[in-house]
């Protein structure tokens, strides 16, 4: 089973808060131009992963692997409530 690096994982977290920073905060209503960079952002780590990757006309972001064998489903949102704390939205 792979390793999570925490290190790289609190980067990522870390830069996704900067997009939309307000204050301690993140502002990044559904659709916005923050929330669109976010999600453009998020697509070109899957691409970095090697991945093959596409955003729906709802939002979506997703990544496949080429590669068969197990498969695993994650979601979350990059939309954030008005003011919402630096891991809203990540």
């Amino acid at each position: 089973m792979p390793l999570i690096n925490s290190e790289r994982l609190l980067s990522n977290l870390r830069h996704l808060r900067t997009i939309g920073a307000v204050g301690q905060g993140v502002v990044r209503p559904a659709f916005s131009a923050a929330d669109m960079e976010a999600r453009d952002w998020l697509r070109s780590q899957f691409e970095e992963a090697g991945l093959t990757t596409a955003i729906d006309g709802v939002g979506n972001v997703t990544g496949k692997s080429p590669n068969t064998g197990p498969a695993m489903l994650i979601g979350s949102h990059s939309d954030t409530q008005p003011t919402g704390g630096w891991l809203d939205g990540a």
